[in-house]
């Protein structure tokens, strides 16, 4: 896969499964709401990754995928 234009995705750890929750082209706007939803108390920050992907559904999709399939290995 190769990424013309990087999009950033914050991945939320549910039920033992990464999940998409946020994306956006700007890294700094992804970060700052990783940081909201810590703040908030919702989630421990190991439950929040931030990922790059291509911006296709299909490109966030498989590297989700990814993320799982690296947890489970």
């Amino acid at each position: 896969m190769k990424i013309d234009k990087p999009y950033y995705t914050l991945a939320i750890r549910e039920g033992g499964k990464w999940m998409p929750e946020f994306g956006d082209y700007s890294r700094a706007l992804v970060l700052n709401e990783r940081y909201e939803y810590w703040q908030c108390g919702q989630y421990h920050p190991r439950h929040l990754k931030i990922i790059k992907s291509g911006e296709s559904q299909q490109d966030i999709e498989a590297a989700i995928a990814k993320l799982n399939q690296s947890e489970t290995n």
